[in-house]
């Protein structure tokens, strides 16, 4: 649904994590925490009469997970506002399906199961893989993802290249992370967020780390990114007004 949203000029979307209604188990917790990280609007919410869906309530395996998780979705703040941006002058959705970066590959027409947020960064989610092995052992999802070999990808957490394949490929991802890749060529711009931060706006000074993916598949290595600032609290970019 968010993916139709974004292409159809409603970037701005989320659903409630983990579920709006039901007695959710602790698999569909962490995967969906680890999901909502990447909706454009991300909140836990639930019916009335529902088990509270707030991550400090939940068993600690749960709390683990979504606490890095939600660190994740601040230390990518800048990017997820630099998407915002430029969907805001271009009409460009923020989620978009795989088809959508890669028009003449024919293997993401039909791709239901990931996407793309921004144009550099590919989620592939653990969604409908519960392991009950997980909440004792600390182990592995299994997920299948498609790697472009157009692009060159890295693994976000260990920084390491995947290897591309043109078709799917089944990997295993810790019960702390999410299947999510960068593409080669992208400076990500990353806040270095102080743990004593209780709002981005009291983190807005905090520094920026940039990370940078090379693209080596060409002649020179090559990257490239974005950054958009401002104060957090005008809305003077209505007027072309940039920091």
């Amino acid at each position: 649904m968010l993916l139709s949203l974004g292409v159809s000029g409603i970037p701005f979307a989320g659903h409630d994590v983990p579920g709006y209604a039901g007695e959710p188990e602790d698999d569909l917790f962490v995967q969906f925490y680890q999901l909502g990280v990447y909706y454009p609007f991300f909140r836990a919410n639930s019916e009335k009469g529902f088990e509270m869906r707030e991550p400090w309530l939940q068993s600690p395996r749960v709390q683990r997970a979504a606490l890095a998780a939600i660190k994740q979705r601040y230390a990518q703040s800048h990017y997820l506002y630099n998407a915002f941006f430029e969907s805001t002058n271009t009409g460009l959705p923020i989620v978009r399906p795989m088809w959508y970066e890669f028009p003449r590959d024919e293997m993401t027409f039909d791709l239901n199961h990931q996407f793309m947020f921004g144009e550099d960064i590919l989620v592939s989610p653990k969604v409908g893989h519960p392991c009950v092995e997980n909440a004792i052992l600390g182990g592995t999802t299994e997920i299948e993802v498609y790697l472009p070999p157009t692009s060159q990808w890295y693994d976000i957490y260990s920084k390491l290249e995947m290897d591309t394949q043109h078709e799917l490929t089944v990997m295993h991802v810790a019960d702390s992370e999410q299947g999510t890749f960068v593409r080669g060529g992208a400076i990500l711009p990353v806040l270095n967020f102080a743990d004593s931060r209780e709002s981005l706006l009291q983190a807005i000074e905090d520094p920026i780390r940039l990370e940078i993916y090379s693209n080596t598949m060409g002649e020179h290595p090559h990257a490239e990114g974005h950054l958009y600032l401002d104060d957090g609290e005008n809305h003077n970019n209505r007027h072309h007004e940039r920091t």
